[in-house]
């Protein structure tokens, strides 16, 4: 006969240990939901980064419109994807929906506030609408945050040269061509902003730089033309726009080339 208390006993041993088996079942339960989830998410964030990779490729090709429909499959997927807000915005700006682009940078600054491109890209925004004192705060604010990169001081020289401050605009072109001696954007605004602040000399050799760099592009002897011009150099003036009427495909830039060409043959004498 077994007594109650031997009973007693073989009932907590058989409660504890179907309550260590239940709590083995619950830790097996957890862990394989975990990894459910884990391969769930992994599962849409390969999905979205699929469609955030074709939309980079078809950015890369100018495809803007084609590349928003899949910037935003992306962001259909992952709410959260900060560079898809960010690179889509820049293709907003592309197509003129500037306030969309705005909207976009924001977004990716909420998600990722210290990361630097999404404060220039939001300064690039702001300078097109031409809100300059809110791009040189987010130009302030990128740089802040990467001071290594130079496209920020790039873009920060043409407000700078907006509103007149050469000097400011030249230190910022100065240091971008410190950082990276091989984007032509900080000889361009460097040489435009030597032309504004009629250093004409320094402009011609900032162009030429330039020009050194992408020979092929017929803008940049318009711009080494007008300094020439200012130096009195009218023969290398000549030369230049006529190179530019050679290369270019804008109309425009074709135009003002040609008209400098006549305003130069003529005796009248320039200023």
């Amino acid at each position: 006969m077994v007594s109650k208390s031997t009973d007693l006993v073989s009932v907590k041993r058989i409660s504890r240990f179907w309550s260590k088996k239940s709590l083995y079942a619950s830790v097996v339960v957890i862990f394989f939901l975990a990894i459910s989830i884990i391969s769930c998410t992994s599962s849409y964030q390969r999905e979205a980064y699929q469609h955030f990779t074709l939309a980079y490729k078809l950015d890369s090709q100018s495809l803007y419109y084609k590349a928003i429909e899949e910037y935003s499959k992306a962001i259909d997927i992952d709410p959260n994807y900060a560079e898809a807000y960010t690179n889509r915005g820049v293709c907003y700006r592309n197509t003129g929906e500037i306030d969309k682009a705005v909207a976009d940078h924001k977004r990716a600054i909420q998600l990722k506030p210290d990361e630097a491109k999404p404060y220039i890209n939001l300064g690039d925004d702001y300078k097109d609408q031409g809100k300059f004192d809110l791009a040189l705060d987010n130009y302030n604010k990128g740089i802040e945050l990467d001071p290594e990169y130079a496209p920020a001081y790039i873009n920060r020289s043409i407000v700078y040269m907006t509103e007149g401050l050469y000097d400011l605009a030249i230190a910022d072109c100065t240091k971008a061509i410190d950082l990276n001696d091989k984007l032509i954007g900080g000889y361009v605004n460097r040489g435009s902003a030597y032309h504004g602040s009629q250093q004409y000399q320094l402009a011609v050799n900032d162009f030429t730089q330039a020009i050194l760099l992408q020979p092929n592009l017929g803008e940049l002897y318009c711009d080494r033309g007008q300094s020439y011009k200012r130096l009195g150099n009218k023969q290398a003036a000549i030369s230049d726009f006529e190179k530019c009427i050679s290369l270019s495909t804008n109309q425009i830039v074709i135009q003002k080339a040609r008209s400098e060409i006549e305003g130069l043959t003529n005796t009248a004498p320039i200023y």
